[in-house]
């Protein structure tokens, strides 16, 4: 443990709190990482290290054992878990683009844009995670790709992964994501959300996926503030979070189902995948069904959220 207590702390316990604890962000002496318990220091070589409520020692100036290091840890205040989503997009819709005029600003909007974010529950905050633009998958039948995103934040928060597909202006965009996965930093698994599985009830591992009420969202792009593709995309992410993501995840194909589940290919010809990310042509995967949307006045966007939790640990 990295943790310094709150009584009888020596000298030696405090070196070995800070080994401990990684000796994270210090510039002190290598005479705290030495390996030997008698090697004579000082607090100054303290000054700079990192502690896990997000503080640290001094960097000059008075340094109190009371009030710098009691009940204090050594280490970094954030842990970082990994999301990996296996996805599929073929559909030539993804190669195209078109231009919104939101205040009047020309942005353009590449067609069938994902978006992934970590949304925070204490305080509603949205981390963009990444984004992936065009077409990356030359047939149904191809296999999917694979992504990782890094999450990093105190022990224990809990918040949501958010994935949204949103701008397609034509109906070969339908985007599929397979097994999903959320990995310790040594990337153990520390659950799985969704699985390739024959049953739409078992693909979901018991997770909470949750769409919006109703599916797809259909907002006006005059409804809309930002004058660049950034900030368009963080409120759009805004926007979704206002929405109550009251419906469970369901099966089927409905062209304003928003992200749903879906087997052996999609009703639209020359889009979407026809397996799920394992290969079966029999197990479900999650996609859009993109169908029944063009123009340049409106923004289709499409959101799914499922709970996670930051944690340090391992599934050794």
């Amino acid at each position: 443990m990295a943790g310094v207590g709150s009584s009888s702390i020596s000298f030696s316990g405090l070196k070995a709190s800070y080994v401990a604890g990684g000796g994270t962000d210090a510039d002190g002496n290598s005479s705290l990482r030495d390996g030997k318990t008698n090697t004579s220091i000082s607090l100054s070589f303290f000054r700079n290290t990192g502690l896990t409520d997000g503080t640290s020692i001094p960097s000059s100036g008075e340094i109190s054992i009371n009030d710098d290091f009691k009940d204090k840890t050594f280490g970094s205040s954030n842990v970082t878990n990994k999301i990996e989503i296996k996805y599929h997009r073929y559909g030539s819709t993804f190669n195209d683009s078109w231009t919104a005029k939101p205040n009047g600003q020309n942005i353009t909007i590449e067609d069938g844009t994902f978006l992934a974010y970590f949304w925070k529950a204490s305080d509603n905050s949205l981390t963009k995670l990444g984004r992936i633009t065009n077409q990356t998958h030359t047939s149904t039948t191809s296999s999917y790709n694979t992504v990782t995103y890094d999450i990093s934040q105190p022990e224990g928060t809990s918040g949501y992964l958010l994935l949204i597909l949103y701008g397609w202006n034509y109906f070969r965009a339908d985007m599929a994501i397979g097994r999903t996965r959320q990995l310790y930093d040594d990337n153990s698994v520390k659950a799985t959300l969704y699985q390739d599985s024959t049953s739409n009830i078992s693909s979901t591992v018991f997770s909470d996926w949750r769409t919006t009420s109703l599916g797809r969202k259909v907002p006006s792009v005059s409804s809309f503030n930002s004058t660049n593709i950034n900030d368009l995309e963080d409120e759009i992410a805004e926007k979704s979070i206002a929405h109550s993501f009251s419906q469970s995840l369901l099966t089927g194909t409905s062209t304003t189902g928003g992200w749903q589940q879906d087997k052996s290919g999609t009703p639209s010809g020359s889009t979407g995948p026809s397996r799920s990310s394992d290969g079966s042509s029999t197990k479900y995967y999650i996609f859009v069904e993109t169908s029944s949307m063009s123009g340049t006045t409106s923004l289709a966007t499409a959101a799914l959220r499922v709970p996670i939790t930051i944690e340090s640990g391992s599934g050794i």
